[in-house]
């Protein structure tokens, strides 16, 4: 389960989230649907212990993930989230495999492991035929599926989308959403921020949570 407590988050002057309570269950699928600047983009970064809090508290099963110092939060996040930011964020002058290898370097698996897990990940996310592509040889939608792979190599039970589809035509759309759903039935947790119908219309979103200015709107 994941647990939001009373969570706020501030740069200087400015309220980016307030006072914000959710509570997600295991293998729920999430949408945190809001604007632009909404706050839905900062939230994600804080659950993937990317930004602390400025106060309140975010825990996961049980772990106060918020209090954790730095070198724990990097680990816990390694085994337990998977992140696929709106960038995908891939390497570019590196093959799709080597992209793969790098979320597993602070786990110190056997190079036959990283493999291992890696042809698996690539094979989850229907990119395995590209494992040998630089990755900017690929188009949008593969990119997108090769960032998914990453954040599925370390089997993490968590997965986060940060607009997911903002780039995508409606051909690889659909091919996201069978992928979602296969990835539900792995009983996945997944949170997704997005403002894009086509998401919200789905039949098996769990709950969809509005933002507004840094708010859950009622």
């Amino acid at each position: 389960m994941i647990e939001i407590r009373a969570l706020t988050k501030r740069y200087e002057d400015a309220l980016v989230l307030k006072d914000i309570d959710i509570k997600i269950n295991d293998g729920e699928l999430v949408l945190l649907v809001g604007e632009s600047g909404s706050g839905k983009s900062t939230l994600l970064s804080i659950i993937s212990l990317l930004q602390k809090p400025t106060s309140g508290a975010v825990i996961i099963n049980g772990v106060h993930i918020s209090k954790l110092p730095d070198i724990h939060a990097s680990r816990f996040r390694s085994l337990k989230i998977g992140l696929v930011p709106q960038s995908n964020s891939l390497i570019d002058d590196l093959t799709l495999m080597e992209n793969l290898t790098i979320p597993q370097v602070p786990l110190s698996h056997s190079p036959k492991e990283i493999e291992q897990y890696s042809l698996k990940a690539l094979k989850r996310a229907h990119i395995l035929h590209k494992k040998e592509s630089l990755a900017k040889e690929l188009s949008g939608g593969e990119k997108q599926r090769g960032a998914i792979a990453r954040a599925l190599v370390n089997d993490a039970k968590i997965l986060l989308f940060d607009e997911p589809t903002a780039s995508l035509d409606s051909q690889n759309n659909e091919k996201f959403i069978a992928l979602l759903r296969e990835l539900k039935d792995l009983k996945k947790t997944i949170i997704i921020a997005t403002h894009d119908s086509r998401l919200i219309e789905m039949d098996f979103v769990d709950k969809i949570l509005h933002i507004k200015s840094g708010e859950i709107d009622e």
